[in-house]
């Protein structure tokens, strides 16, 4: 897995290739480079993601918790598909802070305006 954090306009985490097991930690620690104490919004770009596993869906799970327990808005822009439907089957879409989109740059308009 490639991961790149972006600070402008928003604080961003761009990945690509595969969430796994192996890669978990990686992201988590993206996530706390991205994502410090000061931030309130935060953009997940999930779209050159191809595959993700119970431990990868653990991780991001784990960013909305981290979102939501900071009182912030998590957007998560990815393709549809497999991984968008998992994310809607499992909850995680219909939660207030978070919000779906198909680019990342839908996403960082949005929540530049939040």
């Amino acid at each position: 897995m490639k991961l790149r954090v972006v600070d402008k306009p928003i604080p961003t985490v761009v990945a690509f290739g595969e969430l796994a097991a192996g890669e978990a930690e990686r992201f988590r620690t993206a996530i706390t480079n991205a994502y410090g104490p000061d931030r309130r919004i935060l953009a997940l770009d999930l779209t050159g993601v191809r595959y993700v596993d119970s431990t990868g869906m653990r991780a991001i799970v784990g960013v909305h918790k981290l979102v939501r327990s900071r009182g912030g808005i998590l957007g998560i822009a990815l393709k549809r598909g497999a991984l968008r439907d998992l994310l809607i089957k499992c909850g995680l879409a219909y939660q207030p802070e978070v919000e779906l989109f198909d680019s990342l740059d839908e996403c960082a308009e949005r929540l530049r305006s939040a």
